[in-house]
Order: structure tokens, then C-alpha cells, then sequence
């Protein structure tokens, strides 16, 4: 699915802030002249990515619980869409496991409203997938799914050929 529109991500972000007062009017296709050059087209899910995100302002919609545990069902197109600072950190640690927005902020260390903006963009973008608790379980009773061990340090190049050489004599 694509989007055609004259407005550029600068227009974009304007109107998804708060008091603006940009009137976005809508067209059908058939009434987008085709030959014009100032008309861009862009993918419908990186429209949503980013008007979601610029929306959000770092808080969650009210259709998301900041304690419900919650993943990306897949990486997002960062190339294409706006992105948060630490996006790729909490990008990578949402598609492994289940955690609330809360535990991934307390997790990777960093501000709350990078975490809140991106969860709702995925979920705007159709990326957010909720778990399934069980009806004997509550939220509170499940204990924070634990996070893979470091792995184990390397050694460079020089060091293992420094190491051969010593071990050879």
C-alpha cells in the first residue's frame, strides 16, 4: 500500500503537533494528477510509523497498557522511518522476548518516552503483538522473562597470533 502526498516529513511532523491547526484534505487516486513532480509516494506503513511516532510525543495511546507485555513481530524499516534515540536497542531487545514498555526503559537504561514513542508507533504500523496470559495467570504474577548471558569476550586477531607464537617455543 502507498501514499501520495505534497507535504515532506518537515509538513508532516508540523501538523502531528499539538495546536496545529494544518487541515490535511484527502483525495482519491484518481484525482492526484500523475504527471506532477512535487508529489512523493511513500509506504503506507512508514506513513503511520512516523505520524505515529511525531503524534505520540513519547506517550503511549490509550489501547496500550504500559504494563502489558508486549513484542515486535519484525525489525522495522528504520531506513525509512523516523526513529527515536536507542531505537535499534530497544528494537533488538523487543523482537526477542515479551517485556512491558516499562522493563524494557528499566532494562536498557534509557528515558521512558524513547520506549513509549516507539511502542506506539509499532503498534500504529502493525508491528506490536500483545501476549496471550492465561486465565489463571495475572500480570503481576509473571516474573520478567530473564535476559540472555553477555557473550563470552573475544580475542582479536593480533592477540591469537601473539598467543601462537608465544605457545610455540
Amino acid at each position: 500500500a502507498r501514499v501520495i502526498t505534497r507535504l515532506d516529513d518537515g509538513a508532516l511532523r508540523a501538523a502531528c503537533s499539538t495546536g496545529a491547526g494544518t487541515a490535511l484534505q484527502f483525495y482519491t487516486i484518481a484525482a492526484v494528477p500523475q504527471s506532477s513532480k512535487d508529489w512523493r509516494r511513500i509506504s503506507l506503513e512508514s506513513l503511520l510509523w512516523n505520524l505515529s511516532l511525531w503524534s505520540s510525543q513519547g506517550r503511549l495511546p490509550n489501547a496500550i497498557d504500559a504494563h502489558a507485555r508486549v513484542r515486535l513481530t519484525r525489525w522495522p524499516n528504520f531506513t525509512r522511518c523516523a526513529v527515536t534515540p536507542q531505537a535499534l536497542r530497544i528494537a533488538a531487545l523487543w523482537v526477542t522476548r515479551f517485556l512491558t514498555p516499562i522493563e524494557v526503559a528499566k532494562v536498557l537504561g534509557v528515558p521512558q518516552r524513547y520506549v513509549l514513542a516507539l511502542c506506539a508507533a509499532a503498534d500504529a504500523a502493525g508491528l506490536l503483538e500483545r501476549q496471550a496470559i492465561a486465565a489463571t495467570e495475572s500480570p503481576e504474577t509473571l516474573a520478567p522473562a530473564a535476559l540472555p548471558a553477555a557473550p563470552a569476550p573475544t580475542r582479536g586477531l593480533f592477540r591469537r597470533i601473539l598467543g601462537k607464537l608465544l605457545h610455540a617455543r
